[in-house]
């Protein structure tokens, strides 16, 4: 369609293989960004401390290391895990260790995402919420314990709540835990499928 003489957007990007080449620069930049944030040197090992108050109501962590900003803007890192990057022995056993490093990986895929680009795990930071506060549901102190548990992490003027549920028949959660890590959870007791 012409419009005062001059062919419209459309009939000038009619072929779609013109964004091609771009595509295809555009992949290889973020293949080979990938590949150096990866293989950058090992950051120093944090030597994390935690004060627990008497009450159990607060705790505050210091002496973590951040992650750099380019590694946190590396898509392919959110996929890894950069604390356990082998599956522990629990995992599978007895089965091919190929097998054992993917359902690894399967059953936590966004690792990295979650603890260091959502989460603050690499931060120092103070939670404040029900003692004990470093439990993310009742049942990690108290299996006969259920309901609701709430905290927050106060980090550089910011407000991170988290909420658990747990009864007879479920678990849930959602919010930034104790430990920093971002994620969710939503688990069926007594039920062969879970969802997380």
């Amino acid at each position: 369609m012409k419009i005062f003489g001059r062919p419209s957007r459309f009939e000038m990007n009619a072929n779609p293989a013109a964004g091609l080449p771009r595509l295809k620069c555009f992949l290889s930049l973020l293949l080979f960004y990938s590949i150096v944030t990866i293989s950058l040197p090992v950051r120093p090992t944090p030597t994390e401390t935690w004060v627990i108050s008497p009450d159990g109501q607060t705790a505050s962590v210091t002496g973590r290391v951040r992650q750099p900003i380019w590694i946190k803007l590396n898509p392919v890192w959110w996929f890894l895990n950069d604390d356990e990057p082998d599956p522990p022995e629990w995992q599978l056993p007895g089965k091919p260790f190929v097998l054992r490093q993917l359902s690894w990986y399967l059953r936590n895929p966004l690792h990295n995402f979650g603890k260091y680009v959502l989460g603050v795990r690499d931060r120092n930071y103070t939670v404040v919420g029900a003692a004990p506060v470093y439990a993310t549901i009742w049942s990690d102190v108290d299996p006969a314990k259920t309901g609701w548990k709430v905290s927050t992490i106060y980090i550089d003027g910011l407000r991170l709540p988290f909420v658990s549920y747990e009864n007879d028949s479920v678990i849930w959660y959602a919010g930034w835990q104790w430990s920093g890590v971002f994620g969710f959870k939503f688990n069926i007791k007594k039920s062969s499928l879970q969802f997380w």
